[in-house]
């Protein structure tokens, strides 16, 4: 199994899977270590929370779905976090080719709400009970355990594209989701929206041309 590195941790275990393996090999040798796993936690009853890391691959929405779909044969265990170590290129184009993005490295803490007047490229770190807000769109590069409210107060043609798993909730104009990730699998080119009959929506960015054809044809003009 030496496409995939297993550690133990205090609340489950920690795999890596190695990048420069295919990633085939990887989920073969994933699937051979969960057997073993499994059969070892066979008198257990407690659930297994995993957290996964790719390193420097950056996952599709394909292969994502594989490992999700793995997991799930194996009763009791669970994908706590599933992490790489690069960010995603899609995201970050997509947001650099939007006019007047404010991109923000800084920490809101809890209790604290930032609020901006243009679209958000967000590469730093909101902490639980913390508020990012914008007038137009957000893009998550960061970590986000806090609010996102894009759109605000009333632009309901305001989209947030980015990992929003550990985000509670997620306000589009005056619509409000509350995020569970056992429901939606997210990615880093997740894109969040209102849709045509007026409910707050997830898709990805592949698919921005017939989501938001105005933004994705604004970007195309700034190529």
């Amino acid at each position: 199994m030496d496409s995939v590195i297993l550690k133990g941790r205090k609340n489950g275990y920690e795999i890596t899977l190695n990048a420069s393996a295919n990633f085939d090999d990887n989920m073969v040798d994933l699937n051979r270590l969960l057997e073993k796993l499994s059969e070892a936690e066979q008198e257990s009853d407690s659930d297994l929370g995993f957290y996964l890391k790719t390193g420097s691959r950056l996952l599709n929405d394909a292969q994502m779905k594989r490992i999700y779909d793995l997991f799930d044969k194996y009763k009791g265990f669970s994908i706590a976090d599933l992490q790489a170590d690069v960010a995603d290129l899609a995201a970050i184009a997509a947001a650099e080719k939007v006019n007047h993005i404010h991109v923000e490295m800084a920490t809101i803490r809890s209790g604290q709400e930032v609020s901006y007047e243009s679209d958000v490229l967000f590469l730093g770190n909101l902490h639980p009970n913390g508020v990012l807000k914008s007038r137009g769109n957000i893009f998550v590069m960061g970590d986000c355990s806090g609010i996102l409210c894009a759109g605000f107060p009333d632009n309901e043609d305001a989209i947030i594209v980015g990992d929003i798993s550990n985000v509670p909730q997620i306000r589009i104009s005056d619509t409000v989701e509350i995020i569970n990730k056992k429901n939606q699998q997210f990615s880093k080119s997740t894109v969040a929206l209102i849709n045509d009959l007026h409910v707050l929506d997830f898709d990805t960015l592949d698919h921005l041309s017939s989501l938001r054809p105005k933004l994705y044809r604004k970007m195309e003009d700034n190529l």
